[in-house]
């Protein structure tokens, strides 16, 4: 069967019927969307980069949080919960926490707003690494905010991310 795009896509766009944009740094992507000698472009991951780190574009009063380098951290030892602000609404998936010491406390609470405040139904945390818990919730509304809290926020955060895909 025949495309209309058997020639090739345009630059910086890659699939079979060119539906996938380059997303490595300097748009340095081969004919097949792989990154050449780069990683991805800051705020996306993944297979072929294509999924997209929504905290790389929250507004929030500790920046260290959400600036995708894992070597960072939370220095606010007064503070034990974070707030991450969206310009947009957008529907959760999942948010990776990274701490500083291993083995974090599984006793995190997520509460997501738009209009209203719902908590996160369904939670299921899933310890990746020593440092690193998954939270998954099911929504069935559109979010622009989420605040964390619990012990290990005070202390230990080094990275947030809420993923979108």
């Amino acid at each position: 069967m025949e495309t209309p795009f058997e020639g090739g896509c345009g630059t910086g766009w890659f699939g079979n019927y060119c539906q996938y944009k380059c997303h490595c740094k300097n748009s340095a992507c081969d004919t097949n969307g792989d990154c050449v000698n780069v990683t991805c472009e800051r705020g996306w991951f993944g297979y072929k980069c294509q999924y997209q780190d929504l905290s790389s574009l929250a507004d929030t009063s500790r920046p260290s949080l959400v600036d995708g380098d894992d070597t960072t951290c939370n220095e606010d030892v007064y503070s034990s919960s974070v707030s991450l602000n969206l310009n947009t609404s957008f529907l959760f998936t999942w948010m990776r926490l990274v701490f500083k010491l291993k083995d974090p406390v599984l006793n995190v609470t997520v509460v997501f707003q738009e209009k209203e405040t719902q908590q996160c139904h369904s939670q299921r945390i899933l310890q990746v690494s020593e440092n690193t818990l998954d939270i998954y919730c099911t929504m069935n509304m559109k979010i622009q905010q989420i605040n964390i809290t619990g012990h290990s926020i005070k202390y230990h955060t080094k990275t947030v991310s809420f993923l979108h895909s």
